[in-house]
């Protein structure tokens, strides 16, 4: 028994990055929840934006980041050493720069005749509600992908707000043979966030 006293602790020690990771997404999606869309008081349109604690996060991420990055390379001592903290700082710098453009530049909007969407990685799209085939959650990325008849795919992650709101939407909007994949897709979406998984 005396050989295994010490596996719990080391155990925990190695989950708790992980397990402060997905609190932090936990939170993001709870925040997200709470968050309506925005109505534009001219159009009419419905807007799903990051909330401002994602947003937040998002840049905290990038100035740890870069701090991290600029602490590391001053410690290091050897040509070695700074070549492997040069390249994993030019490793993780883009992905926490990915985060914040995510973050503060993803748009989603939807009005009676459709679905919009901007993002900085496939620029603007267009969906009409009648012409949508497929809506399906992804567990693994943590967004809903909705696909029309023409290969238009918009992708809308759990993280944005007024999601519910774009989904009830849509049930309204859309043909009756699309409406069973909304329901699959949302109790797809609240099976894996009870587990811990979406």
């Amino acid at each position: 028994m005396d050989k295994y006293q010490g596996l719990t602790g080391r155990l925990e020690a190695d989950l708790a990055p992980a397990m402060f990771a997905y609190g932090v997404v936990d939170e993001l999606r709870a925040a997200a929840r709470k968050t309506p869309a925005v109505v534009d008081r001219v159009t009419g349109a419905h807007r799903a934006t990051y909330p401002t604690v994602t947003r937040v996060t998002s840049w905290v991420i990038l100035v740890l980041t870069f701090a991290i990055s600029t602490f590391v390379a001053s410690r290091v001592q050897s040509t070695r050493g700074l070549l492997i903290g040069g390249t994993i700082s030019a490793l993780i710098v883009p992905i926490a720069v990915a985060i914040v453009m995510e973050f503060t530049q993803v748009r989603v909007e939807w009005t009676a005749s459709g679905i919009a969407a901007r993002t900085p990685w496939n620029g603007p799209r267009r969906l009409r509600w009648e012409d949508l085939v497929s809506v399906r959650y992804s567990k693994l990325a943590g967004w809903f992908v909705i696909r029309d008849s023409r290969g238009g795919v918009v992708r809308v992650s759990q993280l944005l707000s007024g999601v519910g709101e774009l989904l009830e939407t849509m049930e309204q909007r859309v043909n009756p043979s699309v409406r069973g994949q909304i329901d699959v897709a949302v109790a797809r979406y609240e099976r894996a966030v009870r587990r811990g998984t979406g």
